[in-house]
């Protein structure tokens, strides 16, 4: 049980908690990139721009992924994984094919859970 005083963190904390579908973080680990439940959404539109070519619409995007914030997450772009490369169509980053390397397990994990 998480205890804070404040209601609000409380309730993002729970949130983001229950927004994560692999448990692969581990405490007391420094210098390992966490699995947040952002990120997870963010690797699973990766794969799916993946599997349409490396390029797409993000309409096509969302509906591969099944992600509601396809757009949101493509717009951000935090880990510089995706490029713009006309409207509303974005291709992959080298950092992108890099991180569907480096994250390969954590992928076979979100695909595997329902």
């Amino acid at each position: 049980e998480f205890r804070s005083r404040s209601k609000k963190k409380k309730e993002a904390v729970k949130a983001e908690f229950a927004h994560r579908k692999v448990k692969n973080n581990t405490g007391g680990v420094t210098g390992a990139k966490l699995i947040t439940g952002y990120r997870e959404d963010a690797l699973l539109v990766l794969d799916a721009l993946c599997s349409l070519g490396g390029e797409a619409a993000t309409h096509d995007i969302r509906l591969q992924s099944g992600i509601e914030k396809t757009a949101a997450i493509l717009r951000g772009n935090p880990y510089k994984w995706f490029h713009k490369t006309g409207r509303g169509r974005y291709s992959i980053t080298e950092e992108g094919y890099n991180a569907l390397e480096e994250f390969e397990s954590v992928l076979k994990a979100l695909i595997i859970s329902p």
